[in-house]
């Protein structure tokens, strides 16, 4: 997966270049050219992935036969009564992104500009957290399955300070440099001035995203999907969307403390869910699901 993703990110920083500016051959698509570039991403990366999976020898075993007759109806249905809390917990957490992009593009272009670029930096930032939960999943899986709870509980707190200090100091680099890395983004200088001053506070509440990634990725491992489910999808709708509705018809004229409270909302919906999977993992039930 390491290297898939890698694939990937560099795959969409070559066609991102060619293809908005028009370089190396390739007509100019401008802001088309980005959404092809993130097209192209994805598609290498899963046929990269096909690839490895079919051609690779120690994989061989499992595709004996027509790759898609291991596929009957009861399977099928199988694997969407395993995955339909996993899909709607992903679409919550995709349509709580579209919510917030209205909202801010509402506040003119240089908002929404700096939110793309603001949002792109902590995503960088946040791919330590990322890596942490897809860890910290097999490690409780395969503690609970050993019926060593008191393990999987103390690696969750391990992950978790890992997780902080990691995120924190990617975090803390980008606001120190905020207005370097915001301009590689603004030649101009068009918003780099509301990027630089919205980032360390946003950055902030991050933290509130690395414990609820890392404390739903424990409960996946216990084989607690639906708890994610729900906790993230009733957290969206009664929580994020009416405070950050509300928020965006308040008459603030500060456009970057507008802006912070905006953006704001998403991350204290992390630090909500975050609440909702911790008082979950407290309560010990997590640890009897069926893995």
């Amino acid at each position: 997966p390491m290297f898939l993703n890698l694939l990937g990110i560099a795959t969409f920083i070559f066609f991102d270049y060619a293809l908005v500016l028009g370089r190396c051959g390739l007509p100019q698509l401008d802001l088309n050219g980005s959404a092809i570039a993130t097209i192209l991403q994805y598609g290498v990366m899963n046929i990269a992935a096909i690839a490895y999976i079919l051609l690779n020898p120690e994989y061989k075993k499992y595709f004996n036969a027509t790759f898609f007759s291991i596929f009957d109806f009861k399977r099928a249905c199988h694997l969407i009564n395993l995955s339909w809390p996993i899909m709607l917990d992903k679409t919550s957490f995709a349509l709580a992104y579209v919510w917030l992009s209205k909202l801010l593009a509402d506040m003119g272009t240089y908002a929404i500009a700096t939110y793309d670029v603001v949002k792109n930096i902590e995503r960088f930032a946040f791919v330590p957290a990322m890596a942490f939960a897809q860890v910290v999943t097999f490690l409780v899986s395969n503690q609970l399955g050993a019926n060593d709870p008191k393990g999987a509980s103390s690696t969750i707190k391990k992950v978790l300070i890992l997780t902080f200090t990691t995120v924190g100091g990617c975090l803390l680099f980008a606001c120190l440099n905020a207005e370097m890395l915001i301009g590689m983004f603004d030649p101009n200088k068009s918003y780099t001035s509301l990027g630089a001053a919205v980032l360390p506070a946003i950055s902030f509440l991050v933290f509130f995203d690395c414990l609820q990634v890392i404390l739903a990725g424990a409960l996946r491992g216990a084989g607690d999907m639906k708890s994610v489910m729900w906790g993230r999808a009733l957290s969206c709708i009664l929580f994020f969307l009416p405070l950050s509705y509300g928020l965006s018809k308040l008459p603030i004229e500060n456009q970057a403390l507008r802006f912070i409270l905006i953006y704001g909302c998403h991350y204290l919906n992390a630090g909500v869910m975050g609440a909702i999977f911790f008082f979950r993992i407290m309560s010990h039930k997590w640890q009897n699901k069926e893995i």
